[in-house]
């Protein structure tokens, strides 16, 4: 059996783990610091993904990978817990712990980290369906 590949088709991606970590830590920094400059952050935040540990870092490739699929059920915990790693790392050592935290909060606290997630899908699909278009344009041309 032969498989023929095409190798101007690209194989579709999804958000890498650092990209969902710098734009959620963006919109949370920027609420504090609306005077720094993107760019400058950027940079920032790049030096900070270094020391940030694998199990956090795991939360994030989740929250990418689960950003990527069309149908998904939009996941406030995720957001959570990668949130209460980067402020409170102190209260938060461990999945554990950021899980108990997480059944103990008001729903309306619940609800904020829920549309956190839903604006990073947003995002993600507003992506996908530029690459989509412009991918259109290319074979019209």
């Amino acid at each position: 059996m032969i498989i023929i590949c095409d190798p101007n088709k690209k194989k579709e991606h999804f958000p890498n783990a650092f990209l969902i970590y710098r734009a959620l830590t963006w919109k949370l920094y920027k609420k504090n610091s609306p005077n720094v400059k993107q760019q400058n952050y950027s940079v920032a935040t790049g030096g900070r993904w270094k020391d940030v540990p694998n199990e956090i870092r795991n939360v994030y490739t989740q929250l990418s990978i689960k950003l990527s699929e069309d149908n998904h059920v939009p996941d406030g915990f995720l957001i959570f817990r990668a949130i209460s790693w980067e402020t409170l790392k102190e209260r938060y050592p461990n999945a554990t712990i950021a899980s108990e935290e997480w059944d103990r909060l008001p729903s309306e606290d619940k609800t904020f980290y829920i549309k956190l997630y839903e604006e990073l899908s947003e995002a993600t699909k507003k992506k996908k369906i530029l690459k989509s278009k412009l991918k259109k344009q290319k074979i019209k041309t």
